[in-house]
């Protein structure tokens, strides 16, 4: 998979798409009435119209065309990451998406947040940047550049990187949590025999094999909660420092899913900042 920064505009919508997929129709049939609105405020509109990118008949076209495509290719819109990105996301009919997705997120109390934050970071309609380019007409749409995944990652906290994490891998959460309890309860063994070679320098050990057993105790009480609910696998599993405990072991389980590259881009980019950088990590071999 591409780099998202590397990614071309549809690449992105194609991305997110399989993502959310019950996102995808209520999105849709907010472009459908963004489109059609037009029509009711055409006066209004003409009037006050100050793009210099396209005019405003050109505006009204694209509303109309947009409108049409929705309505008699929403089926296969729905289904197909491809036809959804390459119908709405390149070209001229990109800047009415992208507006629509701007007063999506903007207008509208989005219950599902880690759908808003990726629409907002990878599609980033709503950044002063790529609203000044539109205005300007300098930039192409098909190719506009977001920031970096990677900096939006850091104004989030970590229990919302674990929250967006679990939604992106419902279907990873059993088995991965099931990895973690066991992990957890043989690094906890060896821990308490003196066995494992225990090298993070910003945890002490008595405090690590302590968080280590919460961790366990967390996993032990809650485990359908856990694996099932997002909210309370981010708060079960990575408050405060739980979240390095847990964040060592996840970089093992990447081990035994080596051709997963979607998983250990994901953790990769969320997590990499709470890893064990001592230069000697833990060792399969006393999990």
């Amino acid at each position: 998979m591409k780099p998202l920064k590397n990614m071309t505009l549809p690449e992105k919508a194609a991305f997110i798409h399989p993502l959310f997929p019950d996102e995808i129709p209520p999105l849709l049939e907010y472009l459908h009435e963004v489109a059609t609105s037009v029509k009711e405020m055409a006066d209004i509109i003409r009037a006050t119209w100050n793009r210099h990118d396209l005019t405003a008949d050109q505006w009204f076209s694209l509303c109309e065309h947009t409108a049409d495509t929705i309505e008699h290719r929403k089926a296969e819109l729905i289904s197909d990451a491809s036809a959804f990105a390459f119908t709405l996301f390149q070209g001229e009919t990109a800047k009415l998406s992208l507006y629509g997705i701007g007063l999506y997120l903007d207008t509208r109390r989005h219950p599902n947040s880690p759908f808003k934050v990726i629409l907002r970071t990878v599609l980033h309609r709503a950044s002063p940047d790529f609203q000044a380019s539109l205005d300007d007409g300098t930039q192409n749409s098909t190719t506009i550049k977001p920031p970096l995944l990677i900096t939006a990652l850091k104004r989030m906290t970590t229990l919302e990187k674990a929250e967006l994490f679990h939604h992106l891998f419902p279907t990873e959460m059993e088995p991965l949590v099931a990895f973690i309890l066991r992990t957890a309860e043989k690094q906890y063994e060896n821990a308490q025999k003196g066995t494992i070679p225990y090298t993070r320098p910003d945890i002490p050990f008595d405090q690590w094999r302590w968080l280590l057993g919460r961790v366990i105790q967390n996993i032990e009480q809650h485990y359908h909660e856990i694996t099932r609910d997002r909210e309370i696998f981010a708060f079960r599993l990575f408050k405060n420092l739980m979240a390095n405990v847990v964040v060592d072991i996840l970089f093992l389980y990447l081990e035994t899913r080596k051709e997963d590259t979607k998983l250990r881009a994901a953790l990769i980019l969320f997590f990499v900042d709470l890893k064990d950088h001592s230069g000697k990590p833990e060792s399969n071999s006393n999990v």
